[in-house]
């Protein structure tokens, strides 16, 4: 307890140093002004860095947003920090152990009193981001099942193969619908996937190769997550990846492979191109 009360007073000292963002040796008066782009050309750091940094700041109560004006450094006293990171603890405490869905539904189901001290601040802001991802999580839900029932409608055979979900079938008949034209056979789709084999260098190579970063993103994005389920779940895959580890393959190359057969799973039972 001592050991805590310790820490926090140490932290409540340097209240008004932004030392994620600045000089550790500079402090900052209360109420001063910080601009962004010269706190960004002082300390050699990118300016979304530097406004990540910021918002961290500002959700610890340590910085003070104004609309149109800026952002400055909060008055902070240090029993206020203290008051911080003991409402912090005690929300940790009430909440440890609970799953996703426990936990939203619990936070969700807070009644905050009259915004008195931090605590109560604390708990009105959980509850409000609980409802909102309760509400985001059902929309979610819902697009979900109707685009389901839309890739079985169209193409049920692309939800055969194992890994293959809902997103990466469906990822693939938007491809497949929008560039018609351009595939004209399976190392036309792994093109466009960004999955096609691309030689490490120019002249004379290895015979390695490299994992194209071109292509369809979404698309390859949908077959990384199908590669992922199978390397964890599918039992050829998972015996696929402990031949090539053993033949010296780098885990890189194994994942290109992969791919590679994930879109040929994928364009084997695709359906047919129709011309109007």
């Amino acid at each position: 307890m001592l050991s805590n009360v310790a820490e926090h007073s140490v932290r409540a000292g340097r209240a008004h140093r932004c030392t994620a963002v600045a000089d550790p040796q500079r402090d900052f008066d209360p109420e001063e002004h910080l601009i962004e782009k010269s706190l960004a050309d002082q300390y050699a750091v990118a300016r979304h860095t530097l406004r990540i940094a910021l918002q961290t700041l500002e959700s610890e109560g340590l910085l003070r947003r104004e609309p149109r004006r800026g952002v400055f450094v909060a008055s902070v006293e240090p029993e206020d920090v203290l008051d911080i990171f003991r409402a912090h603890d005690a929300m940790r405490h009430e909440t440890a152990g609970k799953t996703q869905i426990t936990l939203a539904r619990h936070l969700a189901g807070l009644r905050p009193r009259r915004l008195e001290e931090p605590y109560d601040a604390l708990r009105h802001a959980l509850r409000t981001l609980a409802k909102r991802w309760q509400y985001l999580d059902t929309e979610a839900k819902e697009l979900t099942k109707l685009i389901a029932d839309l890739v079985r409608r169209a193409a049920p055979q692309l939800l055969e193969p194992f890994g293959i979900g809902v997103d990466p079938a469906a990822e693939s008949l938007v491809v497949a619908g929008d560039n018609p034209e351009r595939i004209k056979s399976e190392a036309a789709l792994a093109k466009l996937a960004g999955v096609a084999p691309v030689p490490t260098g120019s002249g004379m190579t290895s015979g390695r190769h490299r994992i194209n970063h071109g292509g369809h993103r979404q698309l390859n994005a949908a077959v990384y997550r199908t590669v992922i389920v199978r390397m964890r779940f599918h039992q050829p895959t998972i015996d696929y990846v402990a031949r090539r580890t053993a033949e010296g393959k780098t885990r890189r190359e194994i994942f290109r492979c992969l791919k590679r057969y994930v879109i040929r799973d994928v364009h084997l039972i695709r359906p047919a191109p129709t011309t109007s």
